[in-house]
């Protein structure tokens, strides 16, 4: 039997709403802050926004294949009420009983180990939520609600948190004084990955056996009959970091390439189609400081530039990718600023 993806979809949407509405405050509480913490914020805000189209771009596309894993309505409802529980009594404990929200949270969560075993994950999430600040749960309501959405969440997402392979990947270098070239092989012979439902308790007792619990049976509960394969994959790339004499630190140029999935590049009928594979740019730094960079990304242009300043490394780009078939058909536009401190 074929699933249809409304589970999947729903908890998608309900984790970016939530998501959307802890930025949007943020980015609200910073324009009390400064200019540069508003500018920083919303562009965190802005980057979320669009990944989170790209990613909804890129659901649409999928093919969804496998059985129908909707939870069980008497064990959904079950693990909802272990959510709403643990989230209450953190709270209680945290705010009236005074033991703040990381002792509340623990004592909620070896409770759950203790209690309910089967159920320990279900509370340790919902003691996460009432570790919330009374001053987010002005009301009883809004914690009760708070509860309730974080169970529905649990429940809608915990049938595809459920599975395990083992895949094999190989790697191999050839270094010259000014050039670079590697070879990946990613899921060598191709990699299974079994689904199977199985208790918190069954995954702790396997593991302190040193294995991993034993996937489900035809017949057996738990079991999930569609397995995933992912097919082995190959990717070639190369590098040319010329040595420039004269310039010293002051001009320094790398070329970099790379072809992936060399496999599948025969399946394109055309010589557009292969330029999915090809990931090419070019850098070139001045005086170790700041970087000017541009190439070609699955058939598009992009551009970027990075700053070191010693302690802080910023870094920009404007890219696009392709979500169709050919270049062209279905691009994605974004965009990317990074900063990172160095200790």
């Amino acid at each position: 039997m074929r699933s249809t993806p409304r589970t999947s979809d729903a908890a998608f949407l309900l984790l970016v709403c939530a998501t959307l509405v802890l930025l949007a405050r943020v980015v609200h509480g910073s324009m009390s802050v400064s200019g540069i913490a508003f500018g920083l914020t919303a562009l965190v805000f802005v980057g979320f926004l669009s990944g989170m189209m790209r990613e909804a771009t890129s659901l649409r596309a999928l093919k969804h294949r496998g059985t129908d894993v909707t939870p069980d309505t008497s064990r959904a409802s079950v693990l909802f009420a272990m959510v709403f529980a643990g989230n209450a009594i953190a709270f209680v404990l945290s705010v009236h009983a005074g033991l703040g929200p990381v002792l509340a949270s623990s004592v909620v969560g070896i409770a759950g180990a203790v209690f309910v075993p089967k159920y320990a994950a279900a509370v340790f999430c919902g003691s996460f939520v009432g570790m919330s600040s009374p001053d987010v749960y002005s009301r009883a309501a809004v914690m009760l609600l708070a509860g309730g959405v974080a169970g529905v969440v649990f429940v809608l997402v915990k049938p595809v948190l459920n599975g395990f392979g083992i895949g094999l990947d190989l790697g191999a270098l050839l270094e010259w004084p000014q050039a670079t070239v590697g070879l990946t092989l990613r899921d060598v012979g191709g990699t299974d990955l079994n689904y199977s439902e199985h208790s918190l308790a069954e995954v702790r007792r396997a593991m302190m056996g040193g294995s991993l619990p034993t996937p489900a049976r035809s017949g057996d509960p738990g079991y999930i009959s569609e397995n995933y394969y992912v097919p082995m994959t190959a990717n070639v790339a190369f590098a040319y970091h010329p040595q420039l004499s004269g310039f010293g630190r002051r001009l320094d140029p790398v070329v970099h390439m790379e072809v992936r999935y060399l496999f599948h590049i025969a399946d394109h009928d055309s010589a557009s189609g292969a330029l999915l594979h090809l990931h090419a740019g070019t850098q070139i730094s001045i005086w170790n400081s700041v970087a000017l960079r541009a190439g070609l990304y699955q058939g598009h242009p992009t551009v970027g530039a990075g700053l070191s300043l010693g302690f802080l490394d910023i870094n920009a780009a404007l890219f696009t990718r392709e979500l169709g078939r050919y270049p062209g058909d279905a691009p994605s536009s974004g965009a990317s600023l990074e900063a990172a401190f160095r200790f």
